[in-house]
């Protein structure tokens, strides 16, 4: 396991340059994160890149419960290749049941919502406290993830923890 930390080190050290500013960051998230998890934190699509040609697990959950598709949409990295090299986008936090579909439409990030409802993501899928995507949009009054949801067939009369459906 020491050797394996040492070739990750050598390898971030190759593509992250000692003077950027957020490689002290990134290395300090590097405790309770896979290495896959930090570089997508970070947005570096290289050494993301060099993992997933390494054959780093792509879907290997963190210390907080969180698979490495989950950080990358909490940080506005959703494009930054998991979902290319197979990540399951409807893989949940173990914490709260969140998909990444849920984590997009929480920081009202549309496109985000809209590649990967492209991608196939289960637009009804329930967070553990019972409510989908589309109970979120209709709460933050957001017409253009509403519309968004419905176009990929949320179910609108979908009960949720208050027996009250999304558009109540």
């Amino acid at each position: 396991q020491v050797t394996a930390a040492l070739d990750y080190q050598h390898a971030f050290d190759c593509v992250v340059p000692s003077d950027e500013p957020r490689r002290s960051k990134m290395l300090n998230l590097v405790e309770d994160s896979t290495p896959l998890t930090a570089a997508v934190e970070g947005g570096h699509t290289a050494v993301v890149r060099m993992l997933l040609e390494s054959d780093e697990d792509v879907d290997e959950k963190d210390g907080l419960g969180g698979a490495p598709i989950h950080w990358a949409v909490f940080n506005g990295h959703v494009e930054i290749g998991l979902i290319q090299a197979g990540a399951d986008i409807d893989a949940r936090m173990e914490s709260n049941g969140w998909t990444a579909l849920f984590i997009a439409a929480i920081h009202e990030r549309v496109d985000d919502m809209e590649l990967l409802l492209g991608c196939g993501a289960d637009v009804d899928a329930r967070a553990s406290t019972g409510v989908t995507v589309l109970f979120h949009a209709a709460t933050v009054a957001n017409v253009r993830m509403v519309k968004l949801l419905i176009d990929h067939k949320a179910q609108i009369k979908a009960i949720g923890p208050r027996q009250a459906t999304p558009l109540d």
